[in-house]
């Protein structure tokens, strides 16, 4: 293998695949970055065996060839290495890398070692405007449970309607979903639930751009074609909960309240609640919300309200204040929406407007007020 490469074209391209790379690889090889070249193109992919990298850079290749390199010597090499043209050749899995006036050899393991990506075919792709998914992801992920006890809640549900798309989320405390309509997903027949370490990567690689994004949907996987990238993910077991049951359909209690003061109200009481439930009492009462904590622990207590638009009964429910600070952060109008119906019923967070095609909500499950 032999090719000529710009050192910042080349920087970008292993900055792609990096993050693929696990920090506590089961197989050594998996530590490693597969280098491909062919037809005046190089190919890098990593993989952690369930979600897989391919990025791509045109370059000045004299000899085809493939190997593998240890990902972050490689890497921080490359970020290091002065302005201008690198050549890399490999001759016996290892690999010599020359800049202007420097000379670098770095042991690899043989290429054949590295597992096989899934194979799929590019004839079922379907396009889709990334930016919805990357703001559906956006929307979603933070509700995922990181309990590896419970798989199905580790990634994202994907459900297609005839002419909308669903994400939901959950970790069994909290629950985000998001609706877009006039989307059209007609090979998604089934749900699927995908991980939240693939979609993640996705937003982070997809960037700013405003480019349509290819879908597969196989078998087992889901394969997201970005723009010089194919990212590819196993998908998650089911089955998923039956979400809809928990959305409380009849709240009849709402409260307005102005977002930012919200969420300072709630941050600056809750650093004195318990450090384990971080529990803040919310009182609900005409024209005004008071948020309260109390840690004994410390001997600390908190107690502080804004105003708000609320005209129901008189009421007091305890929230985990994490929770409820991650609900209220997404919500991108200026005033949220609070829904419920009593302090053992899940609360509804909701925006006061959305933008057209668009409905996302997030439920929260109240904590028992202690004495």
């Amino acid at each position: 293998m032999q090719f000529t490469i710009d050192k910042e074209k080349l920087s970008s391209l292993v900055q792609k695949v990096l993050n693929i790379v696990p920090s506590r690889a089961t197989l050594p090889v998996l530590s490693n970055i597969l280098i491909e070249t062919s037809e005046n193109k190089i190919f890098m992919k990593a993989t952690d065996l369930d979600v897989s990298i391919t990025s791509e850079a045109e370059a000045n290749v004299d000899k085809d060839g493939e190997v593998t390199v240890p990902a972050r010597m490689f890497a921080e090499l490359i970020r290091e290495l002065p302005a201008g043209e690198v050549y890399i050749s490999s001759a016996d899995n290892r690999v010599e890398l020359k800049s202007e006036k420097g000379l670098y050899k770095i042991a690899g393991i043989p290429a054949d070692e590295f597992p096989k990506f899934p194979e799929f075919n590019i004839e079922e792709e379907i396009k889709v405007p990334g930016d919805l998914i990357c703001r559906m992801v956006r929307k979603t992920s933070f509700a995922v449970s990181r309990d590896e006890t419970r798989p199905a809640l580790n990634g994202i549900l994907w459900k297609a309607d005839k002419d909308s798309l669903n994400m939901v989320a959950t970790n069994g405390h909290i629950l985000s979903k998001m609706t877009r309509k006039g989307v059209s997903v007609p090979k998604l027949k089934d749900d699927i639930i995908v991980p939240t370490k693939a979609l993640d990567y996705f937003v982070k690689l997809y960037g700013d751009s405003r480019e349509e994004v290819g879908i597969i949907f196989g078998k087992d996987n889901l394969v997201l074609n970005i723009d010089g990238s194919i990212l590819t993910t196993r998908l998650l077991d089911g089955p998923y909960p039956n979400y809809e049951q928990v959305i409380p359909s009849e709240n009849d209690k709402r409260l307005i309240v102005e977002r930012d003061d919200f969420v300072s109200l709630i941050r600056r009481v809750s650093i004195l609640s318990n450090n384990i439930t971080h529990q803040v009492k919310l009182g609900f009462s005409p024209s005004k919300i008071t948020v309260s904590a109390t840690n004994f622990d410390v001997g600390g207590e908190g107690h502080d309200e804004i105003q708000a638009d609320y005209d129901g009964e008189e009421l007091e429910i305890g929230y985990n204040a994490n929770y409820l600070l991650e609900i209220v952060k997404q919500v991108d109008t200026p005033q949220a929406v609070v829904e419920f119906t009593g302090p053992t019923t899940a609360g509804v967070v909701k925006a006061v407007s959305y933008e057209d095609n668009e409905d996302y909500l997030y439920l929260v499950m109240p904590l028992r007020l202690t004495d």
